[in-house]
């Protein structure tokens, strides 16, 4: 977010329809990613970017978070709740039972999987 941040920076942004929270975004400097400068449009409301890296990584682009910055949005709002401290705490949340001795286990009827020594 923050390197985003900094590229968001140098974006120039136009609102097509505030009340939509549609922008057009467009770059103003090379960040050096081997792209042109182009313009892009931003749907802050449907997480998603012309550029594709919205929709992608789930974290808002530096276009998305220009077009915040120019609504007085935050961007980290936008962010998906998978990068989120308690999203991952939930994880853990859940308590595991103790697997049962070996010898009370079911007999196991399928195909048995080797694993391959030359891989």
């Amino acid at each position: 977010m923050k390197e985003q941040s900094v590229k968001a920076n140098s974006h120039h942004v136009t609102a097509f329809d505030r009340f939509n929270r549609t922008f057009r975004v467009r770059e103003t400097i090379d960040h050096n990613e081997d792209l042109p400068r182009q313009q892009y449009r931003v749907l802050l409301d449907d997480h998603w970017c012309d550029c594709s890296k919205f929709q992608a990584f789930r974290i808002p682009c530096s276009h998305a978070i220009a077009a915040c910055a120019y609504a007085h949005r935050d961007a980290f709002s936008l962010l998906s709740p998978i990068y989120k401290a308690e999203t991952l705490l939930q994880v853990y949340s859940v308590a595991f039972p103790v697997v049962a001795k070996e010898d009370y286990w079911p007999e196991y009827d399928g195909e048995v999987v080797w694993h391959n020594d030359t891989m």
